[in-house]
């Protein structure tokens, strides 16, 4: 259990350099191995200091896979793959750096996963092509923090790294996507192991304006069946709402499964309560104080308008373990 927390500087041109690509992806892989993640051995795998060129638009520049170290690692294996690639074009201040994900429950050895693939989702324009109202904010200092515990993994990346595009974002910045991989829990908090579900959002996909919600993936490990929905709920009605900070609510995310299980490692705040970096603890099931960490509007699961309960709550995470 651990998390990282990684900053750096966008851009020292108008356009991002092949080395600032290069160093973008080595600082998440860097962040995964820092919490306990673990790179496999399968053949194949890019070595991101090799990558000659910047990718062009949904081209793979090469791929890693890695496996969770945890409790049900044994028992209900998860493996995911990561795809370096790229939206936009190059040389311009609209490329953008994108990371795909898919997860399975396990890998073949030879560079693809095996057992229950999920489709792959990117970080960031996932099915577009970029535009020149979307642009990397040069010289702004950026976080990405990098989350894992028994579990789960979070991945958010590049906090105020974007400028909005202002036909469907209004009144902030925003970030370079979010991933997380949970396994469900149960009514106490403890890992169930029955599901595990990719959550990730894609801020600038602007083929489903105006909602850039939130989608999600699961694998039922009972049925080896993959459920896909961009539908989930965040409060059921009949359950108690926990608080923080005076009464601040905090809403417990729910997969769209027959069992409905809780993702107890992810939660919705109000981002004008808990800003990025803002940290507090409460049970969001079970009577066990846990650490979260908020990570502002810029990550809000929505569209940042400000309207409506959603508009209003950015996500935060579970970070037990140290700061590494």
């Amino acid at each position: 259990m651990a998390y990282r927390v990684t900053t750096r500087v966008n851009k020292i041109a108008t356009a991002l350099t092949l080395a600032e690509y290069i160093a973008w992806a080595q600082a998440i892989v860097d962040a995964l191995i820092a919490v306990g993640i673990v790179q496999t051995s399968d053949t194949g795998q890019v070595i991101l200091s090799t990558i000659s060129a910047l990718p062009l638009t949904g081209v793979s520049a090469g791929y890693m896979i890695f496996r969770f170290n945890d409790s049900m690692q044994a028992t209900r294996p998860l493996y995911f793959k990561l795809t370096f690639s790229a939206r936009g074009t190059s040389p311009n201040a609209w490329y953008f750096p994108s990371l795909g994900m898919s997860i399975a429950r396990g890998s073949d050895g030879l560079g693809s996963l095996v057992g229950s693939v999920t489709s792959t989702v990117y970080s960031i324009i996932g099915t577009g092509t970029g535009t020149s109202s979307i642009t990397l904010k040069t010289g702004t200092a950026t976080s990405t923090v990098v989350s894992s515990g028994d579990g789960y993994l979070h991945m958010a990346l590049g906090h105020n790294s974007i400028s909005p595009y202002p036909t469907y974002f209004t009144g902030g910045d925003y970030s370079e996507g979010f991933f997380s991989i949970m396994r469900s829990t149960d009514s106490s908090g403890g890992v169930d192991g029955r599901y595990v579900s990719l959550v990730y959002r894609d801020p600038y996909d602007t083929s489903v304006a105006p909602v850039k919600g939130p989608g999600i993936l699961s694998i039922d490990y009972d049925s080896t069946a993959i459920l896909t929905s961009t539908s989930f709920s965040f409060l059921p009605l009949s359950d108690a709402v926990p608080s923080i900070s005076g009464g601040t609510p905090v809403f417990p995310m729910y997969a769209p499964t027959a069992l409905n299980p809780i993702l107890s490692q992810l939660v919705l705040v109000n981002f004008q309560r808990a800003l990025f970096g803002d940290t507090f603890s409460v049970a969001i099931v079970g009577s066990t104080l846990k650490p979260y960490f908020a990570l502002g509007k810029s990550f809000s699961p929505m569209d940042n308008s400000g309207t409506g309960l959603i508009g209003l709550c950015g996500i935060a995470i579970l970070t037990e373990g140290p700061l590494v």
